[in-house]
């Protein structure tokens, strides 16, 4: 069969336990001209997959989601501040080290206060990363301590008070 380019891609996204019936999968793609919406459900899908609980114990066929219009559900938010893939190798991802202890630290702080507004979430990202800078440089040169754990806490701090 001759899939679309648009529901290739979408097929790719959907989570690999659930890839069956691929035929009428795209049946119900076609009959509800989505090829124009593929970047849209790819990101949708991409999410409930990652953020929806209910959709990661009940993942649906992927023809039942299409012909429910699955892609229209609500995506909840994510529960804890991530920090976002990019190409830029020199900027840290969620994936380093340096990030994930960094966020051992910084992801209770966030709960505590109940998360933070969407305006503030780049500058906190950003925080995150330059935190995981700096305990990078201090690894590499020997220096790093349980001590920068409160280095941290206080930077927190600070940028709380500046929200």
């Amino acid at each position: 069969m001759n899939y679309t380019p648009g529901f290739e891609r979408w097929w790719q996204h959907y989570p690999k336990y659930k890839r069956k019936g691929k035929g009428a999968a795209f049946q119900s793609w076609k009959k509800h001209n989505l090829e124009d919406k593929a970047a849209e459900l790819i990101e949708v899908v991409d999410a409930q997959s990652e953020h929806d609980d209910h959709f990661k114990k009940y993942t649906p066929m992927p023809s039942t989601y299409l012909n429910q219009a699955r892609y229209d559900d609500d995506v909840p938010k994510p529960k804890r501040a991530m920090v976002p893939a990019h190409d830029d190798p020199e900027i840290p991802t969620e994936k380093d080290p340096y990030i994930r202890s960094i966020n051992r630290v910084a992801l209770p702080w966030f709960m505590k206060r109940g998360g933070l507004p969407d305006e503030r979430m780049p500058a906190f990202i950003k925080l995150i990363r330059s935190l995981a800078v700096d305990a990078k440089e201090l690894h590499e040169k020997g220096e790093l301590t349980d001590e920068y754990a409160k280095v941290i806490r206080t930077e927190l701090d600070d940028f709380a008070e500046r929200t």
